[in-house]
C-alpha cells in the first residue's frame, strides 16, 4: 500500500527521514528508510513523498520510494527533474508506452566469447550496475555453445564499448557434491549502501546447478566487484527454481523474481537477504498461440521512484523464439504484463540475436533509459550467445 505524506527531516547519515501521513497531525513516522535512488538534495522539509508500506499492519515497516512538488512555502519554479509532481508512475511508464520503442545499438554485440578463454562458447545474461563513473557488468559464460560455469567481469565508461576483467572468472563452480558443481547459470548483483560491513558491500545471488540437474540459489559477497567473492557457507539459499532469477533492494526489504519449476515467475521477499519468504506466483504464462505460452525465464527486477518493472524473456511454443516482455506494479506485489509485450524481438535472419533475445538488465541513467540483453542466432556456432545493447532517449 502506498501512502501519501509530508517530509519532517530528514538524515543523510542514516538515509532515513521522519515523516507526517497525510491526513492525521498526529501520525509521524521516524526512522523511515528513503530509497537510495533519491539524491538527498531532493529530501528536502516540507516536500510531499509516496510511502510505501510493505506490511500495512506494521507502519514501521515502510520506505520513502519518491518525492514530488515543491516545500510548502516555496516560491518560484525550477528545473524539472524525475521525481518532481508530475504523476510520478506516468513518467516511468511514458518511455514504454507504445511498441518497438526501444533502439538496439547499432554496433551490437557489445560482449561476446573470447577465443581461447574460460568464455570461448557464451557470455550471457548480464546484470549491470553504475557507479561512481563506472559501469560494472556481471555475466555468465562457458566453453559450451549455449550452457554458462562461471561468473565473469566487464567493465565500461559509456554501457557500449566493454573491457573484460583480466582476472576472470569472478567465482567459479562449487566442488563434488556441491549445489553449484555443475553450472553457474545467472548472477544478480547489488552494491548495497545499508550494508555496514565494508567486505559485504558487493551482494550476489546466484543460481547453481548439481551433477542431478537441480537448479538452486545461492549467495556471496565481496569488498569490491572483482572480489574476492566468498560463498555463504549454508548455501544454497533457495531451491528448486530455474535459471534467470533478478533481485532489488529497498530500504530494509530485499526483492527476488525467478522462474519456478513450471515456468512461471515467483517472487519472495527477505529482510536480510538470506532468510526468504515466498510471496507465491506473481506472473504466469500466455495462453495458448500467445508470444510467451510456454515459458517465462531470465527475469531482471528495476525499481524507479515508485513504479515496479519487472523485464523477463517468454518462449514461444510454435515459433521456437525467445522475446523480451515486461511487467508493472506499484506494490511488488501484483503485477500486470504490459499490453503491447513484447517489448524487444529478434533481429533479422542471419543477424546476431535472430533466434532468442533474453536475459535483461536494465536502468535509467541520465536521459537514457538501457537494456542489456542476451541474443543468439539460428546458428548457434557462428552467432553464438552474446551480450547486446538496446536503448530508449526520453529527453
Amino acid at each position: 500500500m502506498i501512502k501519501k505524506g509530508t517530509i519532517k527531516a530528514f538524515d543523510s547519515g542514516t538515509y532515513t527521514a521522519t515523516v507526517q501521513i497525510a491526513g492525521s497531525l498526529s501520525v509521524w513516522l521516524e526512522g523511515v528508510p528513503v530509497s537510495v535512488s533519491i539524491p538527498a538534495t531532493e529530501m528536502v522539509v516540507g516536500r510531499t513523498c509516496a510511502v510505501l508500506f510493505l506490511d500495512e499492519s506494521n507502519p514501521n515497516d515502510a520506505i520513502v520510494t519518491a518525492v514530488y512538488g515543491v516545500a510548502s512555502g516555496a516560491e518560484g519554479h525550477r528545473k524539472w527533474s524525475w521525481s518532481d509532481e508530475q504523476g510520478w508512475d506516468k513518467t516511468f511508464i511514458l518511455p514504454f508506452a507504445s511498441t518497438n520503442r526501444w533502439v538496439k545499438y547499432a554496433g551490437n554485440p557489445v560482449l561476446e566469447p573470447s577465443a581461447g578463454e574460460w568464455d570461448s562458447g557464451n557470455v550471457q545474461r548480464p546484470c549491470v550496475l553504475y557507479k561512481e563513473g563506472i559501469f560494472y557488468m556481471f555475466y555468465v559464460g562457458g566453453t559450451e555453445s549455449t550452457l554458462p560455469s562461471k561468473v565473469g567481469l566487464a567493465t565500461s565508461t559509456d554501457g557500449k564499448s566493454w573491457t573484460k576483467y583480466g582476472s576472470n572468472p569472478i567465482l567459479d563452480v562449487g566442488g563434488g557434491g556441491a549445489f553449484d558443481e555443475v553450472y553457474i547459470h545467472q548472477a544478480s548483483v547489488i552494491y548495497d549502501t545499508y550494508e555496514s560491513d565494508s567486505n559485504k558491500k558487493w551482494k550476489m545471488w546466484y543460481s547453481g546447478e548439481d551433477s542431478g540437474g537441480v537448479i538452486d540459489i545461492g549467495y556471496a559477497t565481496a569488498p569490491a566487484p572483482e572480489g574476492p567473492w566468498t560463498k555463504y557457507a549454508s548455501n544454497p539459499i533457495i531451491n528448486n527454481i530455474k535459471e534467470g532469477h533478478g533481485v532489488v533492494r529497498l530500504g530494509n526489504f530485499f526483492f527476488l523474481a525467478v522462474p519456478n519449476t513450471s515456468y512461471d515467475i515467483r517472487a519472495y521477499y527477505s529482510g536480510d537477504g538470506i532468510s526468504w519468504t515466498s510471496i507465491g506466483t506473481i506472473l504466469t504464462r500466455g495462453t495458448a498461440g500467445q508470444w510467451d505460452d510456454l515459458q517465462l525465464r531470465y527475469t531482471s527486477v528495476y525499481w524507479n521512484q515508485g513504479l515496479w518493472y519487472l523485464f523477463f524473456g517468454g518462449y514461444q511454443q510454435a515459433t521456437t523464439l525467445y522475446k523480451l516482455g515486461m511487467a508493472l506494479s506499484t506494490t511488488g506485489f501484483a503485477w500486470t504484463k504490459w499490453a503491447p509485450n513484447p517489448i524487444l524481438g529478434v533481429g533479422a535472419t542471419d543477424e546476431w540475436d535472430d533466434k532468442y533475445v533474453y536475459g535483461p538488465s536494465v536502468m535509467q541513467f541520465e536521459t537514457t533509459f538501457y537494456l542489456w540483453y542476451s541474443g543468439q542466432g539460428v546458428d548457434s556456432v557462428a552467432l553464438p550467445r552474446s551480450i547486446g545493447l538496446a536503448t530508449i532517449e526520453v529527453a
